[in-house]
């Protein structure tokens, strides 16, 4: 199944005026695959439970992709528009989330085509967008994730009678860390902290990309504050949706805090591969258009040479 993800992604995402970011897309297949087997995939998928998130990430990551070419009503008004669209297709990937992972690592169906989704779409990016298409996509897969399991607890209450809505708002005070338990430290920094400690040495990857990732980011804005070009302008807008995503697994680990510290060391650190996996592209996209600049820069110094001769 990923194999045919990154073969959609080698040929989607990039623009189709960029006779060089058809090699984007490869980089960003190779550095989804790196991403997965860093933090631990492999091993998930030997688990059925915990197979489902990727499963759903990688099939909505195909979607996202399909979606990245289409070309939607501009109207902004208009019921089939972009951020609408987008809004269905994260929903439905909420609530399949739902029906097949429980709390193992559903953040994954948001980050990974959510991530895959803006770097397909770079080159039609503006601030007003990002936020935009970034609303929509958070807004509704949450509304998705959430309808479904409140749809799952009337469905439960209805055959057997029970209290079940009073049993599931009970149990989710107890996972957000509402409830202290004896012999759990909890709260949001300790939750974070936890899920970095089953990583080892890769937490020395994971600092690195962030840092990299960062230093970039900084980077592109020097640069494009100096010389205004559009394709600076392109790379920081990227940018900043892929590093607003990448903060999502750590939202995620603050509100679960409670589940997420019992259950670091089994499953839930997985969920940085949607922290990696961005910080990973901001630093590929940032030397791709660097290579680019300095290929056409080349080529233009050659052709000057070959007029004067």
């Amino acid at each position: 199944m990923s194999d045919h993800v990154f073969r959609a992604a080698r040929g989607s995402c990039c623009s189709p005026d960029d006779a060089n970011a058809h090699g984007g897309g490869g980089i960003l297949s190779l550095i989804l695959t790196g991403s997965l087997c860093i933090l631990g995939a492999a091993q998930a998928a030997e688990t059925l439970p915990f197979f489902s998130s990727f499963a759903i990430s990688l099939v909505a990551s195909l979607v996202a992709i399909s979606l990245s070419q289409r070309s939607f009503n501009r109207v902004s008004s208009g019921v089939w528009s972009e951020s609408f669209v987008l809004f269905l297709t994260f929903g439905a990937t909420g609530a399949l989330t739902v029906f097949f992972d429980f709390l193992d690592n559903p953040i994954l169906s948001f980050c990974i085509p959510a991530c895959i989704y803006f770097c397909c779409i770079r080159e039609r990016l503006t601030l007003r967008r990002v936020i935009g298409l970034f609303a929509a996509i958070g807004l509704g897969w949450c509304f998705g994730y959430a309808a479904l399991w409140v749809f799952k607890w009337a469905a439960t209450a209805l055959v057997t009678g029970e209290d079940v809505f009073g049993q599931a708002f009970n149990q989710a005070f107890i996972l957000t860390g509402g409830i202290e338990r004896e012999g759990i430290e909890r709260g949001p920094l300790q939750a974070i902290a936890a899920n970095l400690r089953p990583l080892g040495f890769m937490r020395a990857v994971l600092f690195a990309s962030l840092i990299g990732a960062l230093v970039c980011i900084l980077s592109s804005v020097i640069r494009y504050f100096r010389t205004k070009d559009d394709k600076l302008k392109t790379l920081l807008l990227v940018s900043v949706a892929l590093l607003l995503i990448s903060f999502v697994p750590y939202l995620w680990y603050a509100v679960l805090s409670d589940h997420s510290i019992m259950h670091a060391g089994l499953m839930t650190y997985r969920d940085q591969i949607g922290a990696l996996f961005p910080w990973l592209a901001i630093i590929a996209l940032t030397v791709l258009l660097a290579y680019q600049k300095r290929k056409g820069a080349k080529e233009i110094d050659e052709s000057n040479r070959s007029f004067l001769d």
